[in-house]
């Protein structure tokens, strides 16, 4: 009930304004953005050449069309951002795509290891490039060369390097893939690759960050059965349908969510963040 009360705060607020909402939880106040679109992508970064841009003491290797979107919302916006400083964490990035994601987290000081899934090989190969290109962090991320979901399975997926953001098991976006090839992934049972990692983490909290392109109406409820969610402390995560299911999930493991949609002509496509 509290999470409907909420959003129905949100959608007013929404329909007032026309613009999209997040929640800050550092300053316990209402922010508004506008949709971000590659034509607006504004970076606060140096490019070095065609090959590399540096942003933020990070260095990552240019390597598509969507690599400075990526960038601006995870670096510049810090869509990830979280604010329990008092309590040392170890990050579970699944949908670590080229690593930006990764690299924020293990920017941070109280962050002492991120496991990043990626299950794409060229993918994988930018990650782990970005990953040498910066050294000074990398050291703190454990990479995987496969995805996760409700059980174990290869996939044919379609893929594209300019659109690799939103490349995922479920196939959601291949309909705006232009020269697609196939690439062959590998997925294996979320709640029985993260029990194990989590076991062997003492004295830490656990965050979650899932960005699957659909895939998070599989590993949620896999997490969940096997009782592995209610081990997290914070839970952040893109949906790319009804929001509903998954926050009835977040919700019956305990969690208190917050929820926007990316979008004011879509809904959706959106972003959850739940605490405990």
């Amino acid at each position: 009930m509290r999470i409907r009360i909420i959003q129905e705060i949100i959608d007013k607020i929404r329909k007032k304004e026309q613009k999209d909402v997040s929640f800050d939880f550092s300053q316990n106040k209402w922010e508004f953005i506008d949709f971000l679109t590659e034509e607006n992508v504004k970076l606060s970064s140096e490019i070095y050449n065609d090959d590399y841009i540096k942003v933020n003491g990070l260095i990552f290797e240019n390597s598509g069309k969507q690599t400075k979107l990526v960038i601006d919302e995870t670096i510049i916006k810090q869509n990830y951002a979280f604010y329990d400083l008092k309590n040392d964490y170890v990050v579970f990035d699944l949908g670590a795509n080229i690593g930006t994601s990764a690299l924020y987290f293990a920017n941070l000081n109280n962050v002492k290891k991120v496991y990043a899934f990626e299950p794409l090989v060229p993918t994988y190969n930018i990650l782990s490039n970005n990953l040498n290109l910066n050294s000074k962090y990398s050291h703190k991320i454990k990479c995987f060369n496969f995805g996760l979901g409700n059980e174990e399975k290869q996939l044919k997926v379609k893929y594209n390097i300019d659109s690799a953001a939103s490349v995922g098991s479920t196939g959601m976006f291949d309909s705006c893939f232009e020269n697609k090839s196939t690439e062959l992934i590998e997925i294996r049972q979320a709640s029985k690759e993260i029990l194990p990692l989590m076991e062997n983490s003492e004295n830490v909290k656990f965050m979650l960050k899932i960005d699957v392109e659909g895939a998070e109406y599989e590993i949620l409820p896999d997490l969940y059965l096997n009782g592995v969610l209610e081990k997290f402390s914070i839970i952040q995560l893109e949906f790319h349908k009804d929001p509903l299911p998954l926050l009835d999930i977040l919700e019956k493991a305990g969690f208190l969510c917050l929820y926007n949609y990316s979008r004011t002509d879509d809904y959706t496509l959106g972003f959850i963040k739940a605490i405990k």
